[in-house]
This record gives C-alpha cells, structure tokens and sequence, in this order.
C-alpha cells in the first residue's frame, strides 16, 4: 500500500529517493523457479570499477540497534499523508551491514497502514556500471547536485550539514524541487529534507529520533 500512495502522492522523485536512502543493497527475498526454465545468468560485472560505499562507510560507525526515526508530511489542498520512517542497524560485519526500515503511513482521512519491516544489505562495496558515477548513484537522485555545507540545528543540536538539491519531472504535477540536508555524525546521516511541487503540494521530513545501540 506505501509504494502505491508514493506513485500517487509523492511522485517519482520520492520512489527513488527511498530507494536511494534504503540503499544499493538488496532486500532479502526467497529464490523462486521460472515456470519457463532456469533463469538467465547474471551480466559480467567483474570488469566493472568498484567504489566504496558510504553508506556502509556510515552505518559501520555505529554498533547494531543504532538507527533513527523520520517523519515526513506531505501536504496538498485535498489533505495530507504522514509517513514515519524507522530505520535500524541490524548487523554488521567487515563485508556489509544490514538495515531494517519501517514504515507507517497516515492519512488525512483517518487511514493507516502499519507496514511490515524490510531489510536491507548495504555491501562495503559496489560495482558502478558504465557511464554513471559512484557520486551519482549514492545521491538521493540521478539528478541531485552536491551543494554548500550549511549549520543545522536538529533536535536542540547543531551539525555541520552537506547538502543535495535537484528537480524532477512528475506525473501530472508538474516540478517537484528537492533539498536534502545529511550528516555522518547520526546513523542513517539524513538530517533533514524538504520538496515543493509547483505551489500545490509540499513536503517536510524532519528527524524525530537518533536511536541508540544495543545495551551489552
């Protein structure tokens, strides 16, 4: 139900940009047969360049149970949605660590979806294909370009925040501009972000709660 509301609501910058943030990594998931033969083999990445990840980078800083909390409201003239994201250090080893994401969504109407967690590998490294960057596919969009690093207060603290901003083309809601504030000091570096389509809607995620580790 939460991937249907974004396609309508949210638009396709946001689809991506919670791919993004989930990550390069791969959802855990069952192997099933093709009811037409074997599956074909997988293309040759070994020739490939691979980059270090920074999300690995950020999230191996802290210990398992680590996470935060986000909220995002979007809001439009017929009303709004609300979305809070948990997000959690699971494991974590030399090779990939593993992050869980909840989300739950509210409605204006009284709605409300509490959907099932996703892990998620976050490999130490990736392999980038041909013609992209390993800048440009860790960025929350093909699109977003590296802006000024800016002073943040978030939850009574100051951070030193680098930032992101980019506009994408929507479905019959014409521009939708973003600006996305992150900081390696939390886990899950996302500060803050911001979006606005065209004057008619516009969309605030704020960081509710830095989560701690695990007590030994």
């Amino acid at each position: 139900m939460v991937f249907s509301i974004w396609k309508s609501l949210l638009a396709p910058a946001f689809l991506f940009f919670f791919l993004a943030i989930v990550g390069c990594g791969q959802a855990e998931s069952k192997k099933v047969g093709s009811p037409g033969g074997p599956l074909p083999a997988p293309p040759d990445t070994s020739k490939l360049p691979s980059a270090t990840s920074v999300r690995f980078a950020n999230w191996s800083k802290f210990e398992p149970g680590a996470g935060q909390k986000r909220l995002r409201t979007v809001s439009k003239p017929e009303g709004w949605v609300k979305e809070t994201h948990t997000q959690i250090l699971k494991e974590k080893t030399p090779e990939k660590v593993v992050v869980e994401t909840q989300i739950t969504v509210e409605w204006s109407s009284g709605q409300k979806d509490v959907n099932p967690a996703i892990r998620m590998d976050f490999p130490a490294t990736f392999k980038v294909p041909e013609g992209l960057s390993a800048e440009a596919m860790e960025a929350p969009s093909l699109k977003a370009k590296r802006g000024a690093e800016e002073e943040i207060t978030v939850l009574g603290k100051k951070y030193q925040a680098f930032t992101y901003e980019w506009s994408d083309s929507t479905d019959g809601g014409g521009p939708v501009k973003s600006k996305v504030w992150f900081c390696d000091e939390i886990p899950g570096r996302q500060l803050k972000l911001t979006a606005n389509w065209s004057g008619t809607a516009k969309a605030e995620e704020e960081l509710l709660e830095i989560l701690p580790a695990n007590q030994k």
